[in-house]
Order: C-alpha cells, then structure tokens, then sequence
C-alpha cells in the first residue's frame, strides 16, 4: 500500500479528542495488561507530579526499549504495548505505543501520531532502493496532554545509540514538542520534517494493515541484518 493510500485510509487529525477519552485501553495500547501497570508503577515510585511522571516513563521508553530497525510485524497483535515491553525492543511505532500505555497507566492521557521524516543518514545506503530518497513514512510518536496542553514527544532512539552513531539525544520537554534533531553532533543534516498525522486516540488501523506483510518484513529484516546500519 502506498503512502497515499495510507493517508486516504487514515482518519482526520483528532488533536481536540478530551484528554478524559485517552486514558482507556485498547487493543493495543494494553495500558489495564498487569505487566504496564506494575511496570508504570515501578518507574514512577511514589512521585504524583504529572510532569515528573511523564518523564520518567519516558526515559525508561527511550533507553530501556533497544531501538530495533527490523521488528517482527506478523499482525497487528506485534504492536501491543505489552508484548514490547516483553520483548524489549521495538521500532518507533511499537516504542510509541508503549509509552501511550504507560502514560494511561500512569494517569496521563495519550495518543499516537505520526510524521514523515527524510533520514539523511539512509542516503547512499542499501535502504535508499526501498526508502527512495531516504524517507521514513509514518515515524510515530507518543502524544501526552501535559500542562492542559498535547504534547508529541520522541522517544525512539535510545542513548546508547546515539552516542554510539553521534546522534543527538532527544529529551523529554514539558514546555513544547520533543522532535528528532535536524542534524547530528557534528552538524551534518539528519532528519527533516515532511509532513504529520495525528494524533489519533488509538493505533489506526491503517497503519497496522499496511505495514502487515509477513514476506516483505522477512526480506527488511534480511536487509537490515547484512546492511548492518540502523535510523
């Protein structure tokens, strides 16, 4: 399926969804599963402050998650929020997820949204013929109403990769939107925006069918293993 047809399957932006209707479960967003509670649970101690919470449950998402490029995507049940956690890896849709339901375990509504991102890095690499352009569609993120405001905020790549690849660290912001950075810590450009959706109170169906293709994955993954470079 292609990115356009994505977006005509998608459904309008629900940014103004009331925060009270983002702190259910979903099928995926499993934020009732005992593992999320006891996990939100242990993260945030005793701490009550929204904010401090919400941080928290991010840096576990954004360093305790390993960023994995080529995750297992066989149906729609491999983006629970649980089964992450379990596992302990994932790619930045399946990050985002858990950390929308560790949010609601928290207390803290949430929500997915997504952005097409152009990845520099991915230039020149064996991921360009399948990333023309090296464009990442639908990168997703966790969205947090924080301060009586939506916040997105990115915690896909872990630290560990970061400081390995020299990519700059995204960090929590309670003020404002947490985004990818445009360059690296040597200033060459790395991602830049194209275009958001989102957010939306659980994980569109659209997305999940569309990336759902057992072969194609198994042949990703192939690639990934052999090219040995990641986002």
């Amino acid at each position: 399926m292609s990115m356009r047809e994505i977006s005509r399957n998608l459904l309008q932006s629900t940014e103004e969804t009331p925060p009270e209707e983002c702190l259910e479960p979903t099928d995926v967003i499993d934020s009732a599963h005992p593992l999320i509670r006891e996990k939100a649970e242990e993260i945030i101690g005793g701490v009550t402050d929204p904010i401090a919470r919400a941080e928290r449950l991010f840096l576990f998402v954004r360093d305790g998650i390993r960023y994995n490029f080529a995750p297992m995507l066989l149906s729609r049940d491999d983006w629970r929020a649980s089964k992450t956690l379990e596992r302990g890896d994932g790619f930045c849709q399946q990050k985002a997820v858990l950390f929308a339901a560790l949010a609601r375990a928290a207390g803290i509504p949430s929500q997915i949204a997504f952005q097409h991102l152009k990845d520099y890095k991915l230039l020149g690499t064996r991921y360009e013929p399948y990333m023309p352009g090296g464009v990442l569609p639908y990168h997703g993120l966790t969205v947090l109403y924080l301060n009586g405001h939506w916040l997105w905020e990115d915690a896909t790549l872990d630290s560990e990769l970061c400081n390995r690849r020299r990519y700059r660290i995204v960090e929590f912001n309670p003020d404002s939107h947490a985004f990818l950075h445009a360059t690296d810590l040597d200033g060459k450009p790395h991602f830049e925006f194209l275009g958001d959706f989102g957010p939306y109170p659980d994980l569109p169906e659209a997305i999940s069918d569309a990336f759902v293709d057992p072969e194609e994955w198994e042949l990703w993954q192939t690639l990934v293993k052999s090219a040995r470079i990641t986002m």
